[in-house]
């Protein structure tokens, strides 16, 4: 006589789906979210996270700031605000998060030594076209620039100048600069001037009678070394100092003679008469293995 009843009790499934999307498209950038309905979880462009079964209810989702990118949108399938998901038995909810990546820029600067040099030297960088800089020059800004592996470098460089160095403020090379979402590079390229040499004339040049007239303005060839601040040779003169023989003091003697007249008279040559006299006055007295350097 007993009555036994049996109760089917059937729920719907309801769950939410969170979608991320990026601009570019097909970024590999991981962004992290938070929910109220379980585990922190990851996401790059394109993919999904399913929360599983969940009861009907009030949920949320947040997603963390991402250097170098924009939040433009986050919307759900059924218009809930992402802070306040209504869930309804049975019901899928899906909150597609958009991110823009922000865009990145390249500053190239141009140093010279000489400091000031107005020599121009031309650039050739792999996301645009050529360009020129000038030591203290406007740099160069590439303007927007997605995130990715770009290059530069300079092409052929004038006569007598070397590039001594090419620094980018992230460590990357100029060959690859690595540029984030949203980050300003700016690489610094030095390059160095090296005069070319100057060819002088030979102490025999000097002795000779007929290249007295090349003489600078004031010497002649009887000017006493002493009178242009040699402390050596106080009673010979220039051609008396030309002339002398024989090795160690008088070699000397004779090259820095010849070098005197010519940092004197040829505008490249390195240096000026003073340079040569300090030069000589700065190891006289001295040895023999002295005054073969210096003459060296």
């Amino acid at each position: 006589d007993e009555t036994v009843t049996c109760t089917f009790a059937n729920e719907k499934d309801a769950n939410i789906i969170v979608e991320k999307q990026t601009t570019p498209d097909g970024s590999l950038t991981v962004f992290d979210f938070t929910s109220s309905y379980g585990s922190p979880f990851t996401l790059s462009d394109g993919q999904q996270n399913d929360s599983g079964d969940l009861d009907p209810g009030t949920y949320s989702v947040a997603e963390s700031a991402e250097a170098g990118w924009t939040m433009t949108g986050a919307t759900c399938s059924d218009q809930s605000p992402i802070n306040a998901i209504s869930l309804q038995a049975g019901e899928t909810v899906t909150c597609v998060f958009n991110n823009s990546e922000n865009p990145g820029q390249i500053i190239i600067v141009k140093e010279t030594n000489p400091d000031g040099d107005t020599t121009s030297f031309e650039f050739d960088p792999s996301w645009g076209s050529n360009f020129f800089l000038q030591d203290n020059g406007t740099p160069n800004n590439s303007g927007n620039l997605s995130a990715g592996t770009y290059s530069v470098s300079e092409l052929t460089l004038p006569p007598n100048w070397a590039l001594t160095s090419a620094i980018c403020s992230d460590g990357s090379l100029v060959s690859a600069i690595n540029l984030a979402p949203g980050e300003t590079v700016t690489c610094t390229f030095l390059n160095t001037y090296t005069p070319p040499a100057v060819q002088g004339c030979s102490p025999g040049y000097w002795k000779q009678s007929q290249h007295f007239d090349s003489y600078p303005i004031g010497v002649t060839s009887s000017t006493l070394m002493s009178s242009l601040g040699f402390e050596n040779f106080a009673s010979k003169t220039i051609l008396q100092v030309l002339s002398t023989g024989g090795g160690g003091l008088n070699a000397l003697g004779r090259i820095i003679a010849g070098a005197y007249l010519n940092a004197e008279t040829i505008p490249a040559f390195p240096g000026d008469g003073t340079t040569v006299v300090a030069a000589f006055n700065a190891i006289y007295p001295g040895t023999n293995s002295d005054y073969n350097t210096l003459k060296d």
